[in-house]
């Protein structure tokens, strides 16, 4: 007789590769139930949607620290069903010179105090932002898997250009998130080498592509892209740049070490947890110091060590044996 599955109610506010790496994964042990509402005040019809699926579900599986998760974990609560929340690291965050984070605001912080203290398992993404949860939460129901990455990247060490590569927002409203990527940095940089070519990934207004493209004709813009054509221009840089003021992890960073890029990146946040000693490293808003690295990498051989260091660190495999074996805690 077959196995009966328990019910999952999975939901996230966005559909991002790693949200969708973790449904993939959960649905092979699971009988999934998804919802993805990316604006719950244009979604108040979703409420009746989500008690539903939690009166469904055994345990739901909640991306995010938002409103939404509140209102999971309040009906789950009510009909005694288990919750796990991710935690990807900007819930935590107040960076008031960028209007960026979680904490800026005091309903931000009492819904997010209310997720972290009422749902059954916490996991995040990095130490870095399990040490973070530490400052809001008992770390014994947290748990930290790092996100993996399963790409079959062939040979790439011959076929690498003088490109340098990066992902991020091209936008200075609402949150100005080009600063706060070191997308102005990059462009900066990129204007004193003009022999190699500048590639930003991502969605851009045209305020912010003039501003930023203004004296400068190495640098290409290709809009927001799929995954596959993203690791097409992997594929053929030598450098990946994540030159960000925060960040929890940087799954595009080790998407380009898998590739073969070799890594540089500001000390901040998780991404020295990603690069180890395999990449370079710069103040965040230096530009001087930025040139300076860029050059070296660009000069450098050694684009292997940092792919060796993303296969062996982060495999897509260990993030699904841990997620399994903590969700089975938890039933």
């Amino acid at each position: 007789m077959e196995k009966k599955l328990a019910k999952l109610l999975f939901i996230s506010a966005y559909n991002s590769t790693y949200v969708k790496t973790d449904l993939s994964i959960l649905e092979k042990s699971f009988k999934v139930r998804t919802l993805i509402i990316s604006n719950w005040k244009k979604n108040l019809g979703k409420i009746s949607e989500i008690y539903k699926g939690v009166l469904w579900a055994d345990i739901s599986y909640i991306w995010f620290a938002d409103f939404v998760a509140l209102l999971v974990i309040f009906f789950s609560k009510l009909l005694k069903k288990k919750t796990v929340v991710v935690i990807a690291g900007y819930e935590l965050t107040k960076i008031p010179e960028f209007k960026y984070g979680g904490q800026l605001t005091l309903i931000s912080r009492m819904k997010i105090k209310y997720v972290l203290k009422n749902a059954d398992r916490i996991l995040t993404v990095s130490d870095f932002s399990k040490n973070e949860i530490g400052k809001f939460v008992d770390l014994r129901k947290v748990r930290m898997i790092h996100l993996g990455e399963g790409l079959d990247c062939e040979d790439v060490k011959n076929k690498k250009e003088n490109l340098v590569v990066t992902v991020g927002k091209a936008q200075r409203n609402p949150r100005n998130i080009m600063k706060l990527k070191g997308l102005d940095t990059f462009v900066k940089a990129a204007k004193q080498i003009p022999e190699a070519e500048f590639v930003i990934i991502g969605e851009y207004d045209n305020e912010t592509y003039n501003y930023l493209r203004e004296g400068s004709s190495n640098i290409i813009f290709t809009g927001n892209l799929s995954k596959e054509q993203t690791l097409k221009w992997f594929r053929k840089a030598k450098v990946y740049c994540h030159l960000s003021y925060r960040e929890s992890f940087g799954l595009a960073l080790l998407e380009a070490m898998n590739c073969g890029c070799i890594p540089f990146v500001t000390s901040n946040g998780a991404l020295p947890e990603v690069v180890g000693d395999t990449g370079y490293y710069v103040r965040y808003g230096d530009v001087e110091d930025t040139v300076k690295a860029i050059n070296k990498a660009l000069k450098s051989k050694n684009n292997e060590q940092a792919r060796e260091r993303a296969e062996e660190m982060f495999p897509l495999q260990k993030r699904e044996e841990e997620l399994n074996k903590i969700m089975k805690e938890i039933l």
